[in-house]
């Protein structure tokens, strides 16, 4: 279900209701709904859609390296700005990056929020935790220097690893994203 490998994703577990384990093949094996923006825009159209807000990228990244392949995303992103349904994404990349003039038309009809998830900054440890996501450094190079008009835009850092030395330094760089979050003591 992700490239991105990370051993300590809580999603691994989902990989199993498709009978698959929740280790190599949840590290190797993609599932990709290729109709997923048309089967969204029928649920979007239903009269008993109430707009709620539809938060993407809290189980699995939808901007993982599949996305580049299938561009699904931009389809999705219509969908919901044409129902009206506000939304969020969360991603560990920087593929998200291709769809910011989508999103910032998008945002002038719902609430659109962005984040981009940094767990740590070590390279070494990145390469370890998360081999198959963009550097750490190049999402908070990208998230920094992204412009994001009308978006809500945030970078998150947790999970971070306790046992990390760098755990504090990622809360610093971020809250100088979010001034309004201090570093855990």
């Amino acid at each position: 279900m992700c490239t991105c490998a990370d051993h300590n994703c809580f999603a691994r577990n989902t990989h199993t209701y498709l009978d698959l384990d929740s280790g190599h093949d949840f590290d190797s094996q993609v599932v990709v709904k290729v109709n997923a923006a048309e089967a969204l825009r029928a649920r979007l159209s239903s009269p008993r859609w109430t707009r709620e807000h539809v938060a993407m990228g809290t189980n699995t990244d939808p901007y993982q390296r599949a996305e580049g392949r299938y561009r699904l995303m931009p389809g999705i992103i219509q969908a919901l700005a044409d129902t009206g349904t506000p939304f969020s994404i969360l991603t560990k990349g920087t593929t998200m990056s291709r769809d910011i003039p989508l999103l910032a038309a998008a945002a002038k009809r719902v609430p659109v929020g962005l984040g981009v998830s940094i767990a740590l900054l070590d390279k070494e440890i990145h390469h370890t935790l998360e081999p198959g996501t963009p550097s750490p450094q190049a999402r908070w190079s990208w998230s920094a220097g992204s412009p994001m008009p009308a978006c809500r835009a945030a970078c998150s850092s947790p999970p971070c690893c306790p046992a990390s030395p760098i755990r504090r330094s990622s809360w610093t760089i971020c809250s100088a994203r979010s001034p309004r979050r201090a570093p855990p003591a």
